[in-house]
């Protein structure tokens, strides 16, 4: 991405060699069209070219789904690049803007700043604690020994599921504690069955569980709470080559489940945005 908005910002020349038209470049980047009522969020009212929107510092973005951005300053002689997941928070690119705008663009400076050994070893801190937050909730409910591997036959539907089915349990954590003492942590694996072909998913409870997710095999980090008795909340942050997320919300019955899925990804997982219903095997 950082080549490309090189490659961009130098009107096609890298290595003095003119790989791409300037005039065309110069064009595609122009304000050819108004993006005011249709922007997402303010600061991608700014117009729009031939697949570059502008910006209001005189730039332009190339602005992929969920914050993959591509952000030229010309005054500033700054290209910034971004990858991120904004697409459940409505308008969401703008804190990606506004953290450029607001915290980095006041404090450049044709010279050298100057050095702040304590503000570098707390940014350096921070970037080595970054995680993904589990879901905060609750981690456990009586329901779980009811609905454990228990089958449930989903009627017939578009997507093509037909079963799911849940395993609950408790897996060690890594510790240096000795073995009769190493804590537990509860965890979960959800089976399906979708066009004949049976696949499973893993999750914590507290914490998040990694793994492929089938069909698009992509790394995926999952965790799951407890609305309330009787209803499963599972997010499986997509964090491969594509970038998103898939939600599961089960809500069981007697001899039933209402299943609500919703994928918030852009290309893929088509399959994971509806509600299901299920019964029972045999009831």
């Amino acid at each position: 991405m950082l080549r490309f908005g090189y490659l961009i910002a130098h009107e096609g020349m890298v290595d003095g060699k003119q790989l791409l038209s300037p005039s065309y470049i110069r064009e595609a980047t122009s304000h050819l069209a108004d993006t005011l009522v249709t922007a997402p969020c303010r600061s991608e009212g700014c117009g729009y070219g031939y697949q570059f929107w502008r910006n209001e510092k005189g730039g332009y973005v190339c602005y992929g789904m969920g914050g993959q951005l591509i952000i030229f300053l010309p005054d500033y002689n700054l290209i910034c690049v971004t990858t991120a997941d904004t697409q459940g928070i409505g308008g969401g690119n703008q804190l990606i803007y506004d953290a450029l705008y607001d915290e980095i663009l006041p404090f450049i400076r044709k010279e050298p700043l100057p050095e702040d050994k304590k503000s570098h070893c707390e940014l350096l801190t921070t970037l080595e604690n970054l995680e993904i937050a589990p879901l905060s909730g609750t981690v456990t409910s009586p329901l779980t020994k009811k609905v454990q591997q228990v089958c449930y036959l989903c009627e017939e539907n578009d997507f093509g599921f037909s079963e799911f089915s849940f395993d609950f349990y408790d897996k060690p954590l890594v510790s240096d504690t000795p073995n009769n003492t190493t804590p537990q942590t509860p965890c979960g694996m959800l089976h399906f069955t979708l066009h004949g072909k049976s696949y499973s998913l893993s999750f914590g409870f507290g914490h998040l569980v990694t793994g492929d997710f089938p069909i698009y095999h992509q790394k995926y980090a999952a965790s799951g709470i407890w609305f309330s008795e009787d209803t499963l909340y599972v997010k499986f942050h997509i964090i491969d080559a594509y970038v998103g997320s898939v939600h599961f919300e089960f809500c069981f019955g007697e001899c039933d489940v209402t299943i609500f899925m919703k994928k918030q990804e852009e290309s893929l997982f088509h399959e994971f945005n509806g509600h299901l219903y299920g019964v029972i095997e045999n009831k």
